[in-house]
């Protein structure tokens, strides 16, 4: 699993923000991979959850000519250095992620040294959750919750009744509710900007909405299809290229045996796995499957 996250501590920002990013973003490499814990450096919180912050999945990057620290999680962790902070400092200029939503799931942080502003960001439909809490010096940021919790002063937090009233009704929470108050999830498609200066009064920009996708036309089942198809090809190959080791959960149905052919046909070599009774249809069907596209099968 991979995992960001950091703080911003207002006291803490000053002439040597940039030094103690920096150093932050080399101790990260420097952690074990087994660790759990929190490690402050300076203004950045570093912490690992099997992965350490700059490995496979999760990127952070610090370029000194936009003046900018950022961290992704997600498909955008395979851009060039450059290439990403300047996409993520242009989408935030447009204030929208619109374009690099065409790039796959991500979330993550943009912060720019010379206006002192935080940003963090997700995917329009917040397939990679993050999460923060807030006060007026500090802002706690990651897509681990129980890192927030390590990392903030446990004394702040209180238990969120509502959320915990809906995860006992409907079995998840809902928006953007944790079973904490002071914790806060990061809606789909937005973009919340923390001001140093304020930082108790974060700017929430909604950039996506599922009302704003406009209904196509098509003259046949046929052209839709051809629409259809790259798309969904290119997500399979995208999301294979993100792992490395790409594993399919095999079952015998449609979806999975699509996916398999899709790698397949596109010569990337992958893990199948599947679970049931001996003998049952699914595990025959998912071994025919196997058998067929050449993967290895557990």
């Amino acid at each position: 699993m991979s995992c960001l996250i950091g703080t911003i501590a207002k006291s803490l920002l000053s002439e040597s923000a940039d030094w103690s990013f920096t150093n932050a973003i080399e101790y990260a490499h420097t952690l074990p991979h087994h660790a759990t814990s929190v490690t402050k450096v300076d203004c950045f919180t570093v912490a690992a959850s099997r992965r350490v912050v700059g490995s496979p999945g999760s990127a952070v990057v610090h370029d000194e000519a936009y003046g900018a620290v950022c961290g992704v999680d997600g498909l955008l962790a395979q851009r060039e250095s450059s290439e990403l902070v300047q996409e993520i400092d242009h989408a935030l200029f447009l204030g929208s992620f619109q374009a690099l939503a065409q790039k796959g799931s991500f979330s993550g942080f943009y912060f720019n040294q010379i206006t002192e502003r935080l940003s963090l960001f997700t995917d329009p439909l917040g397939q990679i959750p993050l999460y923060y809490s807030y006060n007026s010096h500090q802002v706690f940021f990651s897509t681990l919750p129980a890192a927030i919790l390590e990392a903030a002063p446990p004394h702040t937090l209180h238990v969120n009744d509502r959320a915990l009233s809906a995860l006992l009704v409907y079995e998840h929470l809902m928006g953007e509710d944790t079973l904490f108050q002071e914790i806060k999830r990061v809606p789909p498609g937005s973009v919340i900007h923390f001001e140093i200066g304020s930082l108790s009064s974060p700017q929430k920009i909604h950039y996506w909405s599922i009302e704003n996708i406009q209904e196509q036309s098509y003259h046949s089942l046929s052209e839709a299809a051809e629409e259809v198809f790259p798309s969904f090809k290119r997500a399979i190959t995208d999301s294979a290229s993100f792992c490395t080791r790409p594993c399919v959960f095999l079952t015998g149905g449609l979806d999975s045996r699509t996916i398999a052919g899709t790698l397949f046909d596109q010569t990337i070599p992958f893990q199948s796995f599947t679970y049931g009774i001996d003998s049952c249809r699914d595990i025959e069907l998912a071994k025919l499957v196997a058998l067929e596209v050449k993967s290895p099968l557990t």
